[in-house]
């Protein structure tokens, strides 16, 4: 993703710093929330990670794409386990 990032953004600079993963887990929980309830899935939550080190911005763009492809490709009342 690092590469694809530079490779797409030659001018994006890398600055790592402590995250919180399950912060963007659940905002993009929450921005696909209308599919989720109109697919009827079930989201289960079991990250036992407290906090990463990274760049934010990038992290953030892993965690949207994580979401929103588990949404995308789940089947109705499907479940999604992000762990």
């Amino acid at each position: 993703t690092v590469l694809w990032a530079k490779s797409n953004f030659p001018v994006i600079t890398v600055s790592k710093s402590s995250i919180r993963p399950l912060t963007f887990i659940e905002k993009y929980i929450e921005v696909y929330k209308s599919v989720i309830d109109e697919k009827k899935l079930t989201i289960i939550l079991d990250v036992g990670i407290e906090r990463v080190k990274g760049d934010v911005t990038l992290t953030e763009i892993i965690f949207r794409n994580v979401v929103a492809n588990a949404v995308k490709y789940s089947n109705v009342h499907g479940k999604i386990t992000i762990s």
